[in-house]
This record gives structure tokens, sequence and C-alpha cells, in this order.
């Protein structure tokens, strides 16, 4: 394993774990607020959006010349050739439910003109 992809993959459990404790800590005090997207069982909570935000401005602070990518709809075109797809809590039914069948996803995609290695972390 190289130098690049372990540190790579340290930037995203550390910022896994951060984000990952917000939503467990304000998870215990309730759901919060819950709204609809596209249907109604399309939801998103406030920790949804809470936690993507603390993942979107950790990756921007760590590695800002990254693109990223938010499930919630942010879209931040960077230099490098690495691209973040942030959906924070992929389960939200099981979430709001309290089954905690719930995954923390970051992919961290590299772009290159003969080979895509993808890094990925899921967390339950």
């Amino acid at each position: 394993m190289s130098a690049e992809y372990i540190a790579l993959m340290n930037v995203a459990a550390r910022i896994a774990r951060q984000a990952g404790d917000l939503v467990y800590a304000g998870r215990r005090n309730g759901a919060g607020t819950v709204q609809t997207k596209s249907s109604a069982t399309d939801m998103v909570t406030e920790w949804d959006a809470a936690s993507e935000q603390l993942i979107l401005q950790q990756l921007g602070l760590e590695r800002p010349d990254d693109s990223l990518i938010g499930e919630e709809g942010t879209q931040i075109v960077g230099t490098s050739p690495y691209t973040w797809f942030v959906d924070p809590i992929d389960g939200t039914t099981n979430f709001l439910q309290l089954e905690w069948l719930c995954n923390f996803d970051r992919r961290l995609h590299r772009r290159r003109t003969h080979r895509r290695r993808s890094l990925s972390s899921r967390n339950t």
C-alpha cells in the first residue's frame, strides 16, 4: 500500500469519526428535524445535513485541491485528480427508527487515463 493511499485513508477515517460522534450525540437527543426530498420515503435529517457539512468543511481544510460532491447538493470542482463523494448517513430510514443499520459513506476516486482506484470505508 502506498504512503499516499494510507494518508488518504487516515483523512477519511479521522473525519468519519468526527461525523459519527456528531450524529451519535445528536440522535441520542431525538430525531431532530426531518424533511423529505423527492418522495415521502426519501428523507433527510438535520444530522444528514450537519454531518455532511462537517465532512465537507474538514475535507476542504485538509484536502483543499480535491473535488467534493455531497448527497445534499454540494459540488466543488478541485484541481487535484481526487473527487470525494459524501453521503454521511446511508440508510436514513433505519437511522430514524433507531435500528442503527446505517453507514457513513465517503468515497474517493482518483482520475486516471488507464485505471481508476476507489477508496471506500464504511462503519456501522
